[in-house]
């Protein structure tokens, strides 16, 4: 009986060593995962900054782009106007030359 509780106590010497082992790999892999997840979270800090960043440069080009499309179509149309303006200008002021006559309208329709 002496030697089966020696046995027994062996056994159960070795699982415990063996549960220790198992239990400091395990708390070494925790160690290594939150190691991992720090390194990540800063990678995702930096690519949520990075993203901060490039929507705002996004805005100012796209403003910008605003900006000188309003320009571009502002100064035709003004040049469109102002032509329309003159030509009619040019028509009035041939009309009263020729007197106002039915000929003269005729020839500038």
């Amino acid at each position: 009986i002496k030697e089966l509780q020696i046995r027994l106590d062996e056994a159960e010497n070795n699982a415990l060593k063996g549960g220790k082992k198992a239990i400091q790999k395990l708390e070494q892999r925790v160690r290594e995962l939150e190691n991992e997840l720090d390194g990540e979270q800063r990678r995702h800090a930096d690519a949520q900054k990075n993203l901060r960043k490039t929507e705002c440069r996004i805005k100012e080009l796209s403003f910008s782009q605003e900006r000188l499309t309003t320009r571009h179509i502002t100064i035709p149309s003004l040049s469109i106007v102002s032509r329309f303006l003159t030509g009619k200008a040019y028509r009035t002021s041939y009309i009263v030359a020729c007197g106002g006559g039915q000929i003269c309208n005729l020839t500038m329709n």
